[in-house]
């Protein structure tokens, strides 16, 4: 291994890029290594001119690293759409598209972490908690809409670059639109998957994708367009509660009233969902979107071999144990309290 301070001849010298390796037009993306068998890290600086130095790196604090698994199981965070990119589509006009995706990742665990710190506020009565709060569920929305459109960017970039693996002179699909919603929305409603393939010539496991993610693309779009573009209601004013057991809103009206996440753990009072179980959900549905597009192409795009097959694409975040525990989340919603009587107290609002 290079030893610090010493230039590498290259980007294939990096220890965590397989020997002798087709990058067939990929980038080798620089990331700190993590040497689970020497226990250190291998990190480098470019010095200019091409030069790669490598310099002393005691630990990452957070950002992006590569190790064949998670040094800190409780902060690294392995993004399997991330990963894809990093080993088997870093091309040049697919790099942007992957910072896209690790924004949003990152805006979520701040999203989860702002609302564990702004509930109890809510609670003893702190002055504007409820427009935070209201302000927060406007932020949610405006992020998770956000990922379907780095998901289409990268589809769309995808189109210029990649191939048929039955017929390597063919692109992949047609030019998709720019927007998203012309890819899940036909008239309002989804497209039937053989449409898309007729239209766009999209390979049937991505046509299945855009269709399957239509009703929620289609709610979040929608409530974004209540509580961001048509004023601050989704609902009614003051449309946040707050109970012992923890902030709700009310389920006998939309946009809350479309979602079908709702059971007797997640209601109180007879008509209040919790809200935490509200963005526990759309985290974890734009997310797994994002497997499922990472899944969806693998199985129908003709990819190179893996740059690094032996390692992994991991996001540090100290915030990333909200996205480990969604599904503990969504199991027990209520964030203060356990589940208690069903009286006919009165919310604050």
């Amino acid at each position: 291994m290079v030893e610090y301070g010493e230039i590498l001849g290259g980007p294939a010298d990096l220890p965590y890029v397989a020997g002798e390796v087709d990058l067939a037009g990929r980038k080798i993306l620089l990331v700190p290594f993590y040497s689970s068998e020497a226990e250190e890290w291998f990190a480098v600086a470019d010095v200019g001119n091409r030069q790669l130095r490598r310099i002393r790196l005691v630990d990452v604090v957070a950002g992006l690293l590569v190790a064949p698994e998670a040094p800190k199981p409780d902060e690294d965070l392995l993004i399997p759409l991330a990963d894809l990119v990093f080993n088997r589509m870093s091309f040049p006009n697919l790099v942007r598209p992957l910072n896209g995706l690790l924004d949003v990742v990152e805006n979520c665990a701040s999203i989860l972490e702002l609302y564990d710190q702004i509930s109890p506020l809510y609670a003893r009565g702190h002055p504007g908690a409820q427009q935070v709060v209201q302000t927060l569920v406007n932020q949610l929305m405006v992020v998770c809409r956000t990922l379907y459109d780095v998901l289409h960017g990268l589809s769309r970039e995808a189109c210029s670059t990649v191939k048929r693996p039955e017929d390597l002179s063919m692109p992949l699909m047609e030019p998709l639109p720019k927007r998203v919603s012309k890819l899940m929305l036909k008239d309002g409603k989804p497209w039937a998957a053989d449409e898309l393939t007729m239209k766009y010539r999209l390979p049937e496991p991505l046509a299945k994708f855009y269709c399957a993610q239509a009703p929620v693309f289609s709610f979040i779009r929608e409530t974004r367009d209540r509580v961001v573009h048509r004023g601050r209601n989704a609902g009614e004013p003051g449309y946040v509660s707050s109970f012992d057991e923890g902030l709700a809103v009310s389920i006998e009206q939309p946009p809350w009233s479309d979602l079908e996440i709702w059971d007797e753990d997640s209601v109180v009072r007879g008509k209040f969902g919790s809200l935490r179980k509200v963005f526990a959900f759309l985290i974890a549905e734009v997310l797994g979107a994002s497997t499922v597009f990472a899944r969806a192409y693998l199985s129908c795009i003709a990819l190179p071999q893996p740059i690094s097959p032996d390692n992994h694409l991991f996001l540090r975040g100290p915030l990333n144990h909200h996205l480990m525990t969604l599904d503990e989340v969504t199991a027990s919603p209520w964030e203060r309290a356990t589940r208690g009587g069903q009286d006919d107290g009165v919310p604050e609002t």
